[in-house]
């Protein structure tokens, strides 16, 4: 056998040239497979999110996209909101991600939403996956992003929205900075000043007083009625007692900026017959109401001296499904949060809020 070393370091180039060849077709192929399915997103897509009908209308340029979404409480129609939208790709995550930046109408408690969106391999093509979350949101303990959404392409054209022009690519974007855009300026009221009137212009006549004749009053005519004492049930005493010795499950703890809270109370999935208590720091607010379609509406003052504030779900009951699961919607002023809770006989759903005036 004989050595031949320039020969040898040939060959040795060879191979190195062969593998980096293989490494680049190998990755031209998966990026034009992800490129042919990134290729779809035109259209409008629609989908259930939580107690929200979501769509989002799409327009894709190479490697842009831009559009709106749509989103309508499904219980309340009188909540909705539409916002223009841009998108560009995640290369980590291999996702779009959607920012909204313009209202294009809306009631006032909603927000800009953030989405990210996706194709699974393992969904029919005319799917697409979503996870959302809204801007200027403090949330504690909790990913930021909902779990995932399942989208349905309804079209493969977006919807116009009403007044649109052509293209969205064609509009100026101006993006407005959030804290622009959600603050509502009330005008004051102008105030005329009132001259104050001139001594001895104005006289008062004060008629005489009168006296009217009583009629007598008649022996035993008068019967007097003295109230029983009113005793005090201890069925409030008694459920608070079985709140406190259950265990708590800490289930959201969100920071809030306004200490009016609105809380609108649903059966999560399947109305089975879950019925609930509510507390406010220990205090009994809503005594075994059933869940339904249907809200339970609470209007809450938080306690300013306090730090910590706990609203607490008590179980009356599981339903015919396990566990007593709620859907809960909470307005804080311009913030707006959906939640998830889930108690037993055992456990109480506890969401904690720290308010933080701005």
């Amino acid at each position: 056998f004989i050595f031949y070393p320039n020969v040898f370091v040939s060959f040795t180039k060879v191979i190195s040239m062969f593998n980096a060849v293989k490494l680049i077709l190998l990755f031209t192929i998966i990026l034009f497979s992800f490129s042919a399915k990134a290729q779809k997103l035109t259209g409008s897509w629609e989908g259930r999110l939580g107690s929200e009908i979501l769509q989002i209308n799409i327009e894709q340029r190479n490697g842009a996209l831009c559009g709106y979404t749509h989103d309508v409480e499904i219980y309340d129609k009188r909540s909705f909101c539409s916002a223009k939208f841009t998108g560009t790709y995640l290369l980590e995550e291999r996702k779009w991600y959607l920012q909204g930046y313009e209202f294009i109408t809306r009631s006032s408690s909603h927000v800009f939403m953030n989405i990210k969106i996706w194709f699974d391999p393992s969904d029919p093509s005319n799917v697409l996956r979503a996870s959302v979350t809204q801007q200027n949101v403090s949330l504690k303990m909790h990913d930021l992003f909902s779990d995932e959404v399942f989208l349905e392409r309804k079209s493969k054209k977006p919807i116009p929205y009403a007044g649109q022009k052509g293209s969205c690519f064609d509009e100026k974007i101006d993006r407005p900075s959030p804290e622009r855009n959600n603050t509502i300026v009330v005008p004051k009221k102008p105030t005329t000043p009132v001259a104050p009137p001139k001594k001895d212009t104005v006289k008062i006549n004060i008629p005489k007083k009168t006296e009217i004749p009583m009629p007598p009053v008649k022996k035993d005519s008068i019967k007097m009625v003295i109230p029983k004492k009113l005793e005090v049930a201890d069925s409030t005493k008694d459920k608070i007692k079985d709140m406190e010795a259950r265990i708590k499950s800490e289930q959201s703890r969100l920071l809030v900026h306004s200490k009016n809270l609105n809380l609108k109370l649903y059966d999560n999935g399947v109305v089975d017959g879950d019925s609930i208590s509510v507390f406010y720091n220990g205090k009994l607010l809503v005594s075994n109401q059933r869940l339904s379609d249907k809200a339970i509406e609470l209007n809450i003052i938080l306690d300013e001296k306090v730090k910590v504030h706990e609203i607490t779900l008590f179980a009356e009951n599981l339903g015919e499904i396990p566990p007593n699961t709620a859907l809960i919607i909470v307005t804080a002023g311009k913030q707006r949060f959906e939640l998830r809770s889930k108690a037993s006989l055992q456990e109480n759903a506890v969401l904690i809020f720290e308010y933080e005036p701005q």
